[in-house]
């Protein structure tokens, strides 16, 4: 992230389970949300430049069913 100047990251498909937040080495700060299926994770890493000012990520669930 750093090599290629990314702030903010987000990823699919993780393969998490729970919600929580995870230091990945000095600079980066991993927030992740996974279900006990372990299917349909996302996880938001925030690199050095802002990690500090983000303190928490909440989760907004969409419907992807009918749209009535």
């Amino acid at each position: 992230m750093n090599r290629r100047r990314v702030d903010v990251l987000c990823l699919q498909e993780t393969n998490k389970k729970g919600a929580k937040v995870k230091e990945i080495g000095e600079r980066i700060k991993l927030f992740y949300n996974g279900f006990e299926t372990r299917r349909n994770e996302v996880a938001i890493a925030v690199g050095d430049n802002i990690r500090s000012y983000v303190t928490l990520v909440m989760k907004v669930r969409q419907d992807r069913g009918n749209k009535n």
